[in-house]
């Protein structure tokens, strides 16, 4: 079967989304599919190229201002039919998509009898929004959960909550979560009598990053010469400039590193000597619930067990002493107790649940576990 893959991701290279179709390609590929990939990675317009012998191009206008992102975003739907008829797939994986290329790619793949698929991995809050239900994104991300996604296409949704969405539509609908390939596993750890933790994200995104500055803000000078806290993707003025107050940030000077923005490679390399990567989110939020922390499966990947409050389908993957530390609310009061616990925890208790995070990884998430889920999607009648 012919498969094309299209999104605005910057494929290769790009957020985890464009991992995430990556992924898919693998799996594709080990199923014994051709696979083709489109989307906006970096300025190869319609030249064909490959990535760890994955077909793809790009959509993307070389151009230095906002126009060329608006023109290509503008001109994707004439881009993508083209790279349809051209490639005559018999299926399209499609990510999100603006309304208008839903809708037209919807009525071009049933006219064609195209299997049309829809990665379904995330629905937003309008709290987490600046104008709120007002914002453009949320009324978009609505219309195509609502409205646009309907029993002529089939579901991949990255949580139970949005298979349970779907499939009470009666939409043809498999649940698989972030996944990983067998080489994304990374044992080694580094020991310097320290513990380390570690944050990798951005300020006033999804992450509660104001409640673990302020948790570890609390902890006694004691305890903070026995720790080295992490804060990997952002800036300390990006920092302040989210509301985290310079007095929380200053009190940590001793034992705070902060990263900014660093390539992929340079965050593995500092997971190696992470004893905990953090990670707190609204446990009420609509966006937590449907959504799936891939920070989650990158932080079990690479051997390291997570110290966080439960959202999502974590509860399915994480045990408290075994995988993770599990807060029992997102308080920084709460997020503090396991610090602690984990600041006191004797290295040899790190060591083993170091292990059991990597099994998990290895039992859980290793994509050869899903190819029957998306199979089924596949070969799915509708």
């Amino acid at each position: 079967m012919k498969i094309l893959l299209c999104s605005y991701f910057k494929f290769p290279n790009g957020c985890a989304g464009a991992v995430r179709h990556e992924k898919f390609a693998q799996m594709l590929n080990h199923l014994g599919h051709e696979v083709f990939v489109v989307g906006l990675g970096k300025h190869n317009h319609f030249q064909t190229e490959f990535y760890r012998e994955i077909a793809y191009t790009s959509f993307r206008y070389a151009s230095a201002n906002q126009w060329g992102k608006i023109r290509s975003r503008l001109a994707f739907w004439k881009h993508l039919k083209t790279a349809i008829q051209s490639y005559n797939p018999d299926c399209i994986l499609m990510d999100d998509l603006r309304p208008y290329v839903t809708v037209q790619l919807k009525r071009y793949c049933k006219k064609k009898r195209i299997r049309l698929i829809h990665d379904s991995v995330e629905w937003y809050s309008h709290e987490q929004l600046p104008y709120g239900k007002l914002s453009l994104a949320y009324i978009q991300k609505n219309c195509l959960n609502q409205c646009l996604v309907d029993k002529s296409m089939c579901v991949i949704a990255i949580s139970q909550f949005l298979h349970r969405h779907f499939s009470k539509k009666g939409i043809f609908s498999v649940n698989i979560p972030i996944v990983i390939a067998p080489e994304d596993l990374q044992s080694e750890k580094i020991s310097d009598g320290l513990t380390h933790f570690t944050y990798a994200g951005q300020a006033g995104k999804k992450d509660y990053l104001h409640v673990m500055v302020e948790a570890f803000s609390q902890l006694t000078d004691n305890e903070k010469e026995k720790i080295r806290f992490h804060i990997v993707g952002c800036t300390y003025e990006q920092l302040v400039a989210s509301g985290i107050p310079k007095s929380q940030l200053d009190s940590l000077s001793s034992c705070l590193s902060i990263h900014g923005r660093v390539p992929r490679s340079e965050v593995l390399e500092l997971l190696k000597q992470t004893d905990f990567t953090v990670l707190m989110r609204s446990p009420t939020q609509r966006y937590a619930k449907a959504g799936f922390p891939t920070k989650m499966v990158e932080s079990l990947s690479t051997y390291t067990p997570i110290i966080c409050n439960l959202t999502s389908d974590m509860a399915l993957y994480l045990q408290d002493g075994d995988n993770a530390l599990v807060a029992e609310d997102c308080s920084a009061h709460a997020l503090k107790a396991q610090i602690r616990r984990a600041i006191a925890m004797p290295a040899e208790t790190k060591t083993a649940m170091q292990q059991n995070a990597g099994a998990t990884a290895q039992n859980r998430f290793i994509y050869t576990l899903w190819l029957d889920a998306l199979s089924s999607v596949l070969g799915e009648s509708f």
